[in-house]
């Protein structure tokens, strides 16, 4: 057991903590002094030591200064009064792992104590003074189980289809991620407690012997007594009056009967669940929970899709960014189902910039529903908060757009040339192109309704010039209400909904999925299978080589008999190709999907466009162009690659192993390219629009180093100073709070900068 080292000259304050250390397991050694605990930090080794700041003679800060060379690997953590308000800045001045506010809360403070004494283990590990054996625990742990399903006679995989089935039922019933874990566990270490029973036991374990060996098996190799109890548990008699000890006691015990029952007659998943329905052993709504997950898989994902795991700031920006790209697409409705779980975690919205764009992508949505009065009350409390908590003339801009479309509609004119003409002084200085384009075609509109004809032409073409070729078809369909609001022989000579190059398929895969075919986009209903999405999706990133049909199988059939895999594969392939070539005859040889050498190929000759394909083209582009010295055209390159990142990867799909892999990859790069924009707007004072890249990038990762220090940067210069410095203190916060960290050494540099 690590030491810890406890510096406090108040007694009963020193006798507390001790206490609570002690009692917490922790193997402490008290000092009054400075100076006490220095002698004792001579002679003895400490994982941690805990100071008081204000002591009399040696305060704490200059006490842990001295002890640095004779205790070079300790964890340090400080304590000191509100009135210390240079403490932060000593702090980071002395690499301390934190600083605790007094008075605290005693659950604070050990969850302090134990993330230092976790980073202390952390280091020890990588000096090597440490062997880290959970990788062979793990081996061991499969090993196990493998030969206890082969003793057991069951299907090789039987605690992993468990396991995997209890999390997606848990997550359609809304459980949190604790109980998700806990739950997960218990049905992974199931069959442990087979290993104590002969094999006359194995196959009359009338009393289920085996779950309470398992429950104590699980308590004692990994210490989840939690998890432990749900297996102890699940078996008791379940009475509606009286249910179990909790709702992952009766998931486990319900997937176990499925399980079971699957093993046996596999094809029958409906037999099977009615059965299950009609012994009167589960409650309703969990019976109906498994019929989704297991006879509707897509409506069970959707469920899972718009059920968090964790409502926190993370998961806020995530769902935002998805309702946005909703209304990007004309999907009120999902749009909708995204808003409307935003408004139940309303509380979630800590910043001012999180509650503008809520408010945005809310007023947005109301236009596209025609509910034009509601859309401008939005808009103008979008307004409101963008000019009290002095957001910048960026956001003041957008709101002004969102107030001029549904004046348009309302027939109030007033003040609408004046809010456009500010629009386009704004976002020319910050060359913001896609929304100076939209000023211009609303000035157009506006000039038409008010009949002052001879300007319409002018902004038109003013638009239409400011628009990439490859954005022209996405855009006008964002903009298709307020197209309604010119005839059709004004637009058609500068925007046409048919461009002169139309791929005969458009892939979008960046963001919700969606295919233009011959530049009509495809409906919903027309996809008759979900795994034809994803198998589509696999086939592009392996483009390169056929992928043999017992690879194809392995991905996504796996479990199944391989004849029956190789069937559903051929259904799938057989529906994928009549999607994607409604002509295609009978026996007919497809140009998109290709059977190659006992496989399947994505045809990369063939007439398609991929968004995925493009941005990692206009990525690969910036970094030459960049290499080569030529800045303009490297950042020109970045804001295209910028423009189609419209969402994470499929992010309307499952996780699956492959999926999450190039997500992430595609994910890193779109942040990387956010924070060379942010920096490049920075270093041409253009601080708000340095600003949104930055808070863009943290949408998508909120711990990522360089764009929370463009963020709290450009807060500081544009003047927000006390907001730089509470935004630096939050973020040190979750940073500490989710993994473990300290502020990194930029950041603390930069924080000593705007406190100086």
């Amino acid at each position: 057991m690590e030491k810890v080292l406890l510096v406090e000259d108040d007694a009963r304050m020193l006798r507390s903590l001790e206490r609570l250390l002690k009692d917490s397991g922790f193997d402490v050694v008290p000092a009054s002094n400075g100076q006490e605990a220095l002698d004792l930090a001579q002679n003895d080794e400490f994982a941690l030591i805990i100071s008081d700041v204000r002591m009399p003679g040696m305060d704490g800060i200059e006490t842990l200064g001295k002890m640095r060379t004779f205790q070079p690997h300790a964890r340090k953590l400080i304590i000191t009064g509100y009135a210390d308000e240079d403490a932060p800045v000593r702090a980071i001045q002395l690499s301390v792992d934190d600083y605790l506010m007094k008075p605290f809360g005693s659950e604070f403070f050990l969850k302090s104590v134990e993330n230092a004494i976790s980073r202390y283990r952390m280091e020890q590990l990588k000096s090597g003074l440490i062997r880290n054996s959970s990788e062979q625990e793990s081996k061991l742990i499969n090993t196990v189980l493998s030969h206890i399903e082969k003793r057991m006679a069951k299907r090789p995989d039987l605690s992993y289809r468990k396991a995997s089935l209890c999390r997606s039922l848990g997550e359609a019933l809304e459980l949190t991620p604790i109980q998700l874990s806990k739950l997960e566990k218990a049905a992974h270490f199931h069959d442990f407690g087979f290993i104590s029973l002969s094999d006359e036991q194995v196959k009359h374990d009338a009393e289920n012997r085996h779950a309470q060996v398992s429950s104590e098996i699980l308590a004692a190799l990994i210490e989840d007594h939690g998890a432990a109890e749900i297996l102890k548990a699940h078996h008791q008699v379940f009475d509606f009056e009286v249910p179990p000890i909790s709702v992952e006691c009766e998931i486990l015990r319900l997937c176990e009967d499925y399980e079971n029952f699957e093993s046996q007659d596999p094809d029958q998943p409906e037999q099977i669940l009615r059965a299950l329905a009609d012994t009167k052993s589960y409650r309703p709504e969990l019976l109906e929970a498994l019929f989704k997950v297991i006879l509707n898989p897509s409506l069970s994902q959707q469920s899972r899709a718009f059920s968090p795991e964790k409502p926190d700031q993370k998961w806020f920006n995530k769902f935002l960014h998805l309702a946005q790209v909703y209304v990007r697409l004309g999907e009120s409705q999902l749009a909708e189902a995204a808003l409307k779980k935003l408004k139940e975690a309303e509380f979630l919205i800590k910043n001012d910039d999180s509650r503008f764009r809520y408010f945005l992508v809310f007023s947005e949505n109301l236009m596209l529903q025609k509910k034009f009065v509601e859309s401008h009350e939005v808009s103008e409390r979008a307004l409101e908060l963008a000019i009290e908590k002095k957001l910048g003339g960026l956001s003041a801009a957008k709101a002004f757009l969102e107030i001029s479309l549904s004046r348009f509609f309302l027939s109030r004119l007033d003040q609408v040339e004046e809010m456009l003409q500010k629009c386009v002084e704004i976002f020319s200085r910050f060359e913001d192109l896609k929304n100076l384009a939209r000023t211009h075609f609303y000035l157009a509109i506006y000039f038409f309704l008010s009949g002052r004809k001879e300007n319409v032409e002018t902004h038109l073409k003013n638009s239409a010039n400011l628009l990439h070729p490859d954005q022209t078809q996405e855009w006008l369909q964002s903009e298709s209400l307020a197209q309604t609001l010119l005839p059709s022989e004004l637009t058609a000579p500068f925007f046409s909904s048919h461009p002169s190059k139309v791929e005969e398929i458009k892939i979008f895969s960046l963001g919700p999925f969606r295919i233009y075919r011959s530049g009509e986009l495809m409906q919903e209903e027309e996809w008759k299978s979900k795994k034809a999405r994803i198998l589509l999706n696999y086939l592009l990133f392996h483009a390169e080589r056929p992928i043999s049909e017992e690879r194809l199988c392995e991905i996504f059939w796996s479990g199944s008999d391989f004849e029956k895999s190789r069937k559903s594969l051929h259904n799938t392939i057989y529906l994928l190709r009549r999607i994607l070539e409604p002509a295609l005859e009978e026996g007919g040889q497809s140009r998109y999907i290709l059977s190659q050498k006992g496989g399947y190929q994505f045809n990369r000759l063939t007439s398609y466009w991929w968004d995925v394909q493009e941005f990692r083209k206009k990525c690969q582009e910036a970094e030459q162009f960049s290499a080569s010295g030529q800045s303009e055209k490297a950042i020109r390159a970045l804001q295209q690659a910028e423009d189609l990142y419209q969402g994470d990867l499929l992010e309307d799909f499952s996780e699956e192993a492959w999926l999450g892999l190039e997500r992430d990859k595609l994910r890193e790069s779109y942040i990387k390219t956010l924070c060379v924009l942010s920096d490049y707007e920075e270093k041409n004072g253009r601080y708000s629009f340095a600003l949104e890249k930055a808070q863009e990038a943290l949408s998508f990762d909120p711990y990522h180093e360089q764009a929370a220090l463009l963020q709290i940067r450009n807060l500081f210069k544009l003047g927000m100073r006390s907001d730089a410095i509470r935004r630096y203190h939050e973020w040190c916060a979750e940073l500490k709070r989710e993994l473990q960290l300290g502020p990194p050494p930029e950041l603390a540099a930069f924080y000593l900068e705007m406190t100086s």
